[in-house]
């Protein structure tokens, strides 16, 4: 359902107003078919989302990237939905810690 939600061919139909349930990446994804969001994307401690073609955005949403999550814009973009501003990209973590990757890449 969410899928078909999203897609171009149907998100004409569906008003743009924002969801308050967030959309959790729990497992790797890659995203290769146009889409319009209606929440925030979350994508989980350990996991990544691969983008590949273009995504709408909510003005109400944001992605939150948890600590040890992965967001990968691989010829991929993001925008907007609706004609307004959306919230953009949160990177979780420590902030006062080394940002670096070490010898392993975490």
């Amino acid at each position: 359902m969410r899928r078909s939600l999203n897609t171009y061919s149907t998100m004409r139909y569906v008003k743009c107003v924002s969801s308050e349930n967030d959309l959790e990446i729990s497992s790797d994804e890659v995203w290769d078919f146009g889409m319009r969001l209606y929440s925030n994307i979350r994508v989980k401690s350990g996991k990544s989302l691969i983008i590949q073609c273009k995504v709408l955005m909510p003005a109400a949403a944001k992605i939150i990237i948890e600590p040890g999550g992965k967001l990968i814009i691989d010829g991929g973009m993001l925008t907007n939905a609706c004609d307004s501003a959306w919230q953009g990209i949160e990177v979780w973590g420590n902030s006062s810690a080394h940002q670096y990757p070490d010898a392993n890449g975490n």
